[in-house]
């Protein structure tokens, strides 16, 4: 190895120290940076299983989006599935809403809508979107959420289990209320 190949590795090393001895956040201390703040969803014990088809439902927190027959079927995290009347992609019409507590994700295959609702896989037939039907449900196959949201680096509003089950974490604005950390 040359001179100019020391210089090299010698100045990628002082850089790698330099980058790994910085502060994790511009306060110039070692505590770190907050990336959000964060609100337990809760759904009432004895109503968490209970699957409901509602009227249109304002679309707030998406997940995965199906496509079936001019259907558009869009995950609603924590709470659903909207049901959107694609025929004509230039006026779509929202249908219903299926409230399903702890929805977090979806998929759909033939006419069958799967979705975790809580700790529960429950398979929906969803051959006619105006009238979905339950059509099996298989017990504790998701652990049940945890007390504490799944991101770090957050602060969230502490759990009050005498609110009901948590069925989910959605962000909101910083508030005094928020008085946990992970």
């Amino acid at each position: 190895m040359t001179m100019k190949h020391y210089l090299v590795i010698g100045v990628g090393f002082v850089a790698l120290l330099w980058l790994t001895a910085c502060s994790s956040n511009p306060n110039g201390d070692r505590d770190p940076v907050i990336l959000g703040t964060y609100s337990p969803v809760y759904c009432e014990t004895k109503e968490v299983k209970n699957i409901r088809v509602m009227g249109p439902q304002v679309l707030n927190k998406t997940g995965k989006i199906y496509y079936k027959d001019n259907f558009l079927f869009i995950g609603e995290q924590s709470k659903g599935v909207h049901i959107i009347d694609n025929k004509d992609p230039k006026n779509p019409k929202k249908i219903a809403f299926l409230s399903i507590p702890g929805a977090q994700d979806v998929a759909i295959k033939g006419n069958y809508l799967y979705v975790d609702n809580y700790t529960d896989l429950v398979t929906l037939n969803v051959a006619d979107p105006n009238n979905v039907k339950v059509v099996s449900r298989q017990e504790n196959v998701f652990p049940a959420m945890t007390i504490y949201p799944p991101y770090t680096n957050i602060r969230f509003i502490c759990p009050d289990p005498k609110k009901g089950v948590i069925v989910g974490w959605e962000s909101i604005e910083d508030t005094e209320e928020a008085r946990c950390f992970r």
